[in-house]
């Protein structure tokens, strides 16, 4: 009998498994390591990169736009280089500090900049793409991208770098919304682009937009528009936010007929002022300058400390800001017209047989005499008494008469033209007064109230009174504000500020 061989046998089993480990190994090998598994988000991911500066900080201001980036669902981002933000900041009549820049159009472009909801790699990259911003990303033919901006073609760097929460593209231009590429080219380096694209302006920007989109409704020219004229030259006086805050104005809210009369009163057309051709004319006599909205006054004051000048009671803050077709002077207010706005000193008493009346018109006090003698222009008068308090009268009001007969100063008897002023204590407080600063927002407020009383009576400080003058007087209209009240004995005076509409503008 053969004796079988088990060394052979177990030797051929064991070059077998030998070679079934080896065929494995040399599979392997030939083929591609597995791609690790991304570990970072795409911020994380951007700063491990480097050359993403820029980029990483003007997303970081905006939490809600860091917060869509590192979400957990899919998304492209075309990532813009340092480069990319350098090239644009030497855009001709672009601002050269990005943080002057508008806000709310930093961060339209950069959510332009994002896909939600796909993660695309560029092999894959073609036709339109929705961005976060709601514009289409438009990918061309060879693989570039169209944008607004004046680059057609932006070409790409890196790609297809993957992140946890989506995937990333290198470019090598600012991706430009369309929408907003067609409202930046023709105001670049204008009045309108600084106005527009400025951040101290972000709510300026906002009046002008709703007013111009009012002004387009009804036929009449933009002002962005008209500021935007390279062959123009425009003086502007531009309140900064915090006016608009500290009046407790919200822009995007606010009467557009309301706004429109601020942008009026701070435009001036034909002229383009420097603060020192403002400074001559001042030092020349002349104090005054025309805006759109009427005729304003000029004179010396103090900012923070600091000489400047007052345009319509407002502080110039940041004089001189040249563009190509004129200046804008940054202000600290609201520039009021020469006609909306004074106070004055009232004199009078039931017991002075010498009292005071007041022209509303001409913004002058009068002694007893020269009253009588320019009767047709008396307006209304301050009194104080035991039983009337302190008021403010109608000249053909019965209390006024029956106070000052009482005294011997017969009214219906001394004046040739007794007035029909009407007057209605309002529910303004004095802060809500001091806050109205043009022609139209007197006229919206003073309108709203019944005017029907021939005199206001229990007057304190801080009452604010819309009245209305007789047909004779022109029928003007406005409020009065009882700024102080000055009793000694019955007898004294009141200060009060009054802003009456004068003018049509």
């Amino acid at each position: 009998m053969k004796k079988k061989n088990l060394f052979l046998k177990s030797t051929s089993s064991l070059l077998a498994m030998l070679f079934v480990v080896m065929s494995a190994f040399m599979i392997t090998s030939c083929g591609e390591d597995p791609e690790p598994e991304p570990e970072n988000n795409i911020v994380e991911t951007l700063t491990d990169l480097g050359g993403y500066d820029s980029l990483i900080k003007y997303v970081s201001v905006y939490p809600d736009l860091v917060s869509t980036l590192n979400s957990a669902s899919e998304k492209t981002l075309f990532a813009p280089n340092n480069a990319a933000f350098a090239s644009l900041l030497e855009t001709p009549g672009f601002p050269q500090d990005i943080t002057t820049i508008n806000p709310g159009i930093i961060k339209a472009v950069l959510t332009y900049h994002v896909v939600v909801g796909q993660e695309i790699a560029a092999a894959d990259l073609s036709g339109e793409l929705t961005t976060a911003y709601n514009d289409e990303v438009i990918i061309v033919n060879n693989g570039t991208l169209e944008t607004g901006a004046t680059n057609p073609e932006i070409t790409l760097g890196d790609t297809d770098i993957k992140t946890t929460t989506g995937i990333i593209h290198e470019t090598n231009s600012v991706l430009i919304p369309p929408s907003i590429g067609a409202q930046l080219t023709p105001i670049l380096g204008t009045v309108s682009g600084t106005l527009l694209l400025g951040a101290d302006f972000s709510d300026l920007a906002i009046a002008i937009q709703r007013v111009d989109a009012a002004r387009a409704e009804r036929g009449d020219t933009p002002f962005a528009q008209i500021l935007a004229d390279r062959q123009g030259s425009y003086t502007v006086f531009a309140p900064v936010n915090a006016v608009f805050d500290g009046a407790g104005i919200d822009p995007s809210t606010a009467d557009v007929g309301f706004l429109e009369a601020v942008i009026l009163n701070h435009v001036i057309v034909g002229d383009n002022l420097a603060a020192a051709d403002i400074q001559g004319q001042l030092a020349g006599g002349d104090n005054t300058l025309t805006t759109l909205g009427g005729e304003v006054t000029v004179a010396p004051t103090e900012f923070q400390g600091n000489p400047t000048l007052s345009i319509g009671g407002a502080a110039v803050v940041s004089p001189d800001n040249v563009t190509g077709n004129g200046t804008v002077h940054a202000i600290a207010g609201f520039v009021s017209s020469n006609s909306n706005s004074y106070s004055a000193v009232l004199l009078g008493s039931q017991g002075s047989s010498s009292p005071s009346f007041y022209n509303v018109i001409a913004n002058a006090t009068s002694g007893y005499g020269a009253s009588r003698d320019a009767s047709a222009s008396i307006d209304f008068a301050y009194y104080y008494g035991a039983t009337n308090e302190v008021s403010l009268g109608a000249i053909d009001s019965e209390d006024l008469n029956s106070v000052f007969s009482s005294v011997d100063l017969p009214i219906a008897d001394i004046f040739e033209t007794r007035n029909a002023t009407r007057f209605q204590v309002t529910s303004l407080s004095a802060a809500e007064f001091d806050g109205i600063v043009t022609n139209a927002q007197v006229a919206g407020v003073a309108n709203s109230e019944l005017t029907s009383n021939p005199d206001a009576t229990n007057l304190e400080e801080g009452s604010v009174i819309a009245f209305k003058l007789d047909d004779a007087r022109g029928g003007l209209f406005g409020l009065v504000k009882v700024a102080e009240v000055n009793d000694t004995n019955g007898t004294g005076s009141i200060t009060i500020d009054v802003k009456v509409i004068a003018d049509a503008f």
